[in-house]
């Protein structure tokens, strides 16, 4: 069974948009590191079991010559969900299971980490980044590992798309958390509700 791992988060200026989730959630985010493969970078935040991943294009970075991944080449405007991630333990048995084309696994690394993430041919986002991609985790060693408890948690994450209905069954046999819930809406919208220090906030 798939497992929810991390939820990923795109802001157009990683300082800028650091500061205003830390000033919105009540805690500090850890910082991750730099995706030299995508010239990306990120940062970190613990949400009980799963994690919250805010990305954006790293400045210092070259241009990738195969473009950046999430579609982050064509993110622009506010800050906002863009997709979610799913652990794996099999990746070649589930993506057999999948009814469509979500990518092939490309390996990568991040200091001492060390994963398989699908990804599009076209780096772009499989059904408008609602349904998830795939990760497995060499060693099962991830940044939950090492990220410190904030007092945040997971409350709820809810996909809207208007295929909604084909989402939830492609996923029926492979995942189950009662948090990810599936919405009918004909604009595609990823937001998720957390309890915080400074309260129940919806992103």
């Amino acid at each position: 069974m798939l497992k929810l791992d991390h939820l990923v988060y795109a802001v157009e200026n990683l300082e800028i948009g650091q500061y205003d989730l830390e000033s919105c959630l009540g805690v500090p985010f850890e910082k991750g590191g730099r995706h030299e493969k995508f010239s990306t970078h990120n940062s970190l935040l613990k949400l009980d079991e799963v994690y919250f991943e805010l990305i954006a294009t790293d400045p210092l970075a070259p241009n990738p010559s195969e473009g950046r991944w999430f579609n982050l080449d064509n993110f622009s405007g506010p800050s906002r969900l863009i997709t979610w991630v799913c652990r794996t333990d099999d990746m070649k048995a589930d993506l057999n299971r999948i009814p469509f084309d979500v990518g092939s696994p490309v390996c990568l690394s991040r200091g001492d980490l060390r994963w398989a993430l699908t990804i599009p041919t076209n780096l772009g986002l499989t059904m408008g980044g609602c349904f998830p991609s795939l990760i497995e985790w060499e060693g099962q060693c991830s940044p939950i590992d090492s990220l410190p408890c904030r007092n945040c948690h997971l409350i709820k994450l809810i996909i809207r798309h208007p295929k909604s209905n084909v989402l939830k069954a492609s996923l029926c046999c492979l995942f189950e958390d009662a948090r990810v819930q599936f919405e009918y809406s004909e604009e595609i919208e990823i937001s998720v509700v957390l309890r915080t220090p400074n309260g129940i906030v919806e992103l």
